[in-house]
């Protein structure tokens, strides 16, 4: 019974399958292997595509890196290959990681200098005191923090509502003025912007403006009567509206004695011939409204000839 159990343990253990060896991490290669340590050779030494095919282009890598590094050019690669090449990674790695850290650090001095800059730039623009009036690069900051439009530079009146709003909100005498008191709860009280001023009306109906004189009040009493009545270019009103304007008025012009002078001459030449003489609104209202001997006289001759 006793040796029936040690034979079968001694048969287990010859059937037993043997425990597979771990694979070398650098094993030998040479031109021709198709082995997955070709495909880290070549990812080692830079080629691509990488197949894990020993071929000419990985033994024309292999023999220049080998010469490169002092090692015999044999074009296989053995532990002194493999050694100079894990070296070399590493060292790649090594300084990669080196360089990264140099950069972050390089960034993050950057970084804080750029802030204590902007920090100093801050302090020295809160230190100074605001109001209507001032300008310059504090009013500007004071704008962009309060939200202010537009963001001129300048302390005006709408900067001065949008002031007063924070210090009421934040419970400071609301003066208008920025004190380092209002600096200090710039940006950090929430306030309700001041509404927009109204825009001016735009009544394009609106009165005019009483007349300084008698002269203006008469040429407006004037253009008054005239509302609707085409107008020549050339600046002389028709004689039907120049002769009804006078007619209302009770007077006679020096138009209408030369229309009439024309009517009754009868010729149609002189008529076309004896234009008006251009006048300025005063002159011509002052002779509609008081005729002279002139003008009757030259009215009489103009029949007679």
């Amino acid at each position: 019974m006793r040796r029936t159990v040690i034979s079968g343990v001694a048969v287990c253990t010859l059937l037993a399958p043997a425990a597979p060896a771990f694979a070398d991490p650098a094993p030998i290669l040479t031109s021709g292997m198709e082995h997955p340590a070709v495909a880290r050779v070549q990812k080692l030494l830079g080629i691509s595509p990488q197949t894990g095919y020993f071929g000419p282009i990985t033994l024309q890598a292999v023999t220049t890196y080998q010469r490169a590094h002092g090692i015999p050019t044999t074009g296989v690669v053995g532990p002194l290959t493999w050694a100079s090449l894990t070296k070399d990674k590493k060292a790649q790695r090594t300084k990669a990681k080196k360089a990264k850290q140099q950069r972050k650090a390089a960034k993050r001095a950057a970084s804080k200098k750029k802030s204590k800059k902007a920090a100093s730039r801050t302090n020295a623009m809160t230190a100074s005191t605001l109001q209507i009036g001032d300008r310059g690069a504090a009013v500007l900051f004071l704008q962009k923090e309060l939200g202010v439009q537009p963001q001129t530079g300048y302390f005006g009146p709408i900067t001065a509502s949008f002031v007063k709003a924070l210090q009421t909100a934040a419970k400071l005498p609301v003066t208008g003025i920025v004190d380092p008191r209002t600096w200090r709860k710039v940006g950090k009280v929430t306030f309700t912007p001041p509404a927009p001023a109204p825009a001016p009306p735009t009544d394009s109906t609106a009165a005019l403006p009483a007349p300084s004189n008698a002269t203006a009040a008469q040429v407006l009493k004037v253009a008054a009567s005239q509302a609707g009545v085409p107008y020549v270019a050339t600046g002389y009103s028709p004689s039907r509206a120049s002769t009804a304007a006078v007619t209302r008025s009770g007077s006679t012009s020096r138009s209408a004695s030369t229309s009439a002078g024309l009517t009754r001459s009868g010729s149609t030449t002189r008529a076309a011939t004896s234009a008006p003489r251009r006048q300025s609104p005063a002159t011509w209202c002052s002779s509609t409204t008081t005729p002279t001997t002139s003008s009757v006289t030259w009215a009489s001759t103009r029949a007679t000839a």
